[in-house]
């Protein structure tokens, strides 16, 4: 059976409050990080392709993914190879300057500068009333 994380499992729940559950890959583990390839292709964090460690800041990459495709309909890598050498395609001219600059914190090829409130997300994504 295969389990595939998609915009198509996001649920709005008529306000600025979105549920994603998805535990296809969910494993426990010792403390230590976990380093196994897995998870939906489009969604892996560039530090997971790399079969490096990796915490929540992988989680963030994926909401940059799906944040990302619910504002353009269309995800910002083509390839696993753009994920890790390419920059995100651009955003269409409408999309908005606090926008930008939330994919660009969420869709950082650095970890550690990826980190970010989910609280500022929800105040952008309350601009886009039609997702």
């Amino acid at each position: 059976m295969t389990y595939q994380l998609g915009t198509g499992k996001i649920k709005n729940m008529n306000e600025v409050l979105f549920k994603l559950g998805y535990f296809g890959i969910s494993k426990s583990y010792d403390g230590r990080f976990p380093t196994a390839h897995n998870g939906s292709p489009p969604y892996i964090a560039p530090e997971v392709l790399m079969c490096e460690e990796y915490d929540a800041a992988a989680d963030m990459w994926a909401l940059g993914i799906v944040f990302y495709e619910l504002i353009t309909k269309t995800f910002p890598f083509d390839s696993l190879d753009q994920v890790l050498y390419n920059k995100p395609k651009k955003l269409p001219h409408w999309v908005d300057t606090d926008t930008r600059e939330i994919l660009s914190w969420l869709l950082h090829k650095n970890p550690a500068k990826r980190k970010i409130s989910l609280d500022i997300i929800g105040e952008v994504m309350a601009k886009y009333p039609q997702y």
